[in-house]
């Protein structure tokens, strides 16, 4: 059973323009492929899995000249916002009745984004991002093992 721990980062001045740009990044890959769902779900046509929502929405996205600025951002990150998305669509066709449709993600409201895998390097001070540096992490508990995934939030108030 996956067990998640919450801690604060204290990021610099420079890492929250890079984590800023990274926030805007996931989003903007979540909206195309939700858009892109919702299309063909109109349609009747089954929608796209995760494996070909990150060919069109992040590889071909980032080749055309309109959305070139995504390879700013690492491309786990964009990965992982499509894999969320993915489930967020299974979570919803299983029908439990609890669970609504996958939404547009908006510039204000709770921003967020993941990183999985080989892209986590944990370190004594806290956990290096790729493209972004390492965070500072104010430790309140010892981990007891080292993560396999973290999920970066930015609040609503920013933190």
């Amino acid at each position: 059973m996956p067990i998640r721990y919450r801690y604060r980062c204290y990021p610099d001045p420079v890492q929250k323009t890079l984590m800023a740009k990274a926030f805007g990044c996931a989003r903007v890959v979540w909206n195309d492929a939700l858009a892109l769902n919702r299309q063909l779900y109109e349609e009747k046509v089954k929608p796209f899995d995760a494996g070909e929502l990150m060919k069109r929405c992040s590889t071909q996205a980032k080749r055309s000249e309109e959305r070139s600025w995504l390879a700013e951002s690492s491309h786990t990150m964009l990965q992982q916002s499509l894999r969320d998305l993915s489930q967020a669509f299974k979570n919803w066709w299983k029908g439990t009745g609890r669970v609504r449709a996958p939404r547009f993600k908006s510039r204000r409201s709770r921003q967020s984004m993941g990183v999985c895998g080989r892209e986590l390097y944990p370190t004594d001070k806290g956990v290096r991002f790729p493209k972004v540096g390492e965070l500072k992490l104010k430790w309140s508990r010892p981990l007891p093992s080292p993560p396999t995934s973290v999920t970066l939030l930015k609040e609503c108030s920013g933190r």
